[in-house]
């Protein structure tokens, strides 16, 4: 999972925070949790310290278990 850019320019900091959940509200608390704990620790010890907040905010996100489930129980 890539969180930071491979080329860093002043362009790619004010552009980087654009698209993000704080707008959509569902996902907005566990966005934040995720980030601050990335802030906290950095984003190499960080990857592996908050991986269960990365993996809640990225299911609420994209709600790949619920569609497995539901397909489940259809067929």
């Amino acid at each position: 999972m890539s969180l930071s850019p491979w080329f860093r320019s002043p362009f790619t900091d004010m552009t980087g925070a654009m698209l993000s959940h704080q707008w959509y509200g569902r996902c907005a608390q566990k966005e934040m949790k995720m980030i601050d704990c990335l802030e906290a620790y950095g984003l190499d010890k960080g990857l592996e310290k908050c991986d269960a907040l990365i993996e809640d905010f990225k299911e609420c996100a994209n709600s790949h278990k619920q569609l497995k489930r539901s397909a489940a129980m259809r067929y």
